[in-house]
């Protein structure tokens, strides 16, 4: 996948924002989700035919929605079988789908399912391991950067993986992400995508306070600089290991989530799809139009506490979702109880081809949502685990 990257230099004169959230880091819980069963109906051998949509049929190899297997009742999509790997078998509902299994290797769709490599495809040598703490060098900053690295032990530098990056909190650091966004269980991402989770910087804040947190254009001497380390860190990681590159994705909570905004907006041409967790929107420009200065589309899935003290569920959650029904072309009403988690989630209709809207809310607070542990109190109506969620959107999407 071609990238065409902003310079961060004419990014920070289109955009007049802080980021900052006086929240400090209230960035959710327990790792992982409880109870999300992932089997469902057996792959079919299909028909070399096209990607299906979220919830949709799988291609070639994948599984179906409507037809019952031997393993289970049917359910959601299963992923399209490729050229090397067979497609997985659907997702059963929430109560627990039966046994499924994966479709029979197969030649990939005709609409690109084949996954598209990066340089760093047959690049041997690049360590692996789940809990790497890498430093990174910048060009033009001064201050080192670093980032918690997680590569599947399993990984083969032949194998295209997704790449998938985790920004923190006011106060957070990329290993307490790692921990808190349970990405990487079992039943979400473990074992099949490579994950960075990068650390912010010192700053100070509006208020004269200094933190941990992401720099904004606005109001900060050194503007620009964590764009410049998300492009470069980008750059390193497709550089060192095979990614596919058709399948880069972000999700951030708090400030981090802001961030996950901006990068979505401005990086739309090497992110696939986002997932802001208690965030704001990229805020307005000079110019006409708010989506003006956005490079690319990316497919969203915007998540906020109704009950969020810290960012304004109306102002600021309905606010992101607002932005990105826009920019995908969506319209704003009648929303659809969305497939895969209908208790939280509902997604916008006539949204661009591959460019869904997703918008879960929940009672959790300024908060990661998680099924259990202490943000899921027992006085919570709509509780349900964004680890899933998050990882079912991200490998669900064509």
């Amino acid at each position: 996948m071609q990238k065409k990257f902003a310079k961060c230099s004419a990014c920070a004169q289109t955009i007049a924002i802080a980021l900052w959230l006086g929240a400090g880091t209230a960035c959710g819980s327990s790792s992982g989700g409880a109870g999300s069963a992932t089997a469902g109906a057996a792959g079919g051998a299909g028909a070399n035919a096209a990607g299906g949509a979220r919830a949709a049929g799988g291609t070639a190899a994948g599984g179906t929605t409507d037809t019952p297997a031997a393993g289970g009742p049917a359910s959601t999509a299963g992923s399209a079988g490729t050229a090397t790997e067979a497609g997985r078998g659907g997702g059963g509902p929430i109560a627990g789908g039966g046994s499924g299994t994966g479709g029979a290797l197969a030649t990939a769709g005709a609409t690109g399912s084949a996954p598209t490599p990066s340089v760093g495809c047959g690049v041997s040598g690049s360590s692996t391991g789940t809990a790497q703490d890498k430093m990174l060098t910048v060009a033009g900053q001064s201050t080192v950067r670093t980032y918690r690295l997680s590569v599947p032990t399993s990984y083969a530098p032949t194998t295209p993986l997704p790449l998938i990056f985790g920004f923190h909190g006011v106060g957070g650091t990329g290993k307490g992400t790692q921990s808190s966004f349970g990405l990487e269980s079992a039943s979400t991402g473990g074992g099949k995508a490579i994950f960075a989770y990068p650390d912010a910087l010192t700053k100070t804040e509006p208020d004269g306070t200094m933190a941990i947190d992401w720099v904004t254009p606005l109001g900060a001497a050194n503007q620009g600089i964590d764009f410049a380390f998300f492009e470069a860190l980008l750059k390193e990681i497709e550089s060192q290991y095979c990614i596919d590159t058709s399948r880069v994705f972000a999700t951030g909570i708090s400030a981090g989530g802001i961030f996950t905004n901006f990068v979505g907006c401005w990086y739309g041409d090497a992110l696939r799809a986002i997932a802001p967790v208690a965030s704001m929107k990229p805020w307005s420009t000079p110019q006409s139009s708010q989506t003006a200065a956005c490079t690319g589309d990316v497919a969203s899935m915007v998540i906020h506490g109704t009950n969020d003290p810290y960012s304004d569920y109306t102002t600021d959650g309905l606010g992101a979702r607002d932005f990105w029904v826009a920019q995908n072309g969506c319209q704003s009403a009648n929303p659809t109880a969305d497939a895969i988690t209908p208790n939280a989630c509902v997604d916008y209709q006539g949204c661009k081809p591959g460019l869904p809207v997703v918008l879960c809310s929940h009672d959790e607070g300024h908060a990661w949502p998680v099924k259990t542990g202490f943000a899921c109190s027992s006085t919570s109506t709509v509780c349900f685990d964004a680890s899933t969620a998050v990882w079912n959107f991200f490998t669900t999407l064509p």
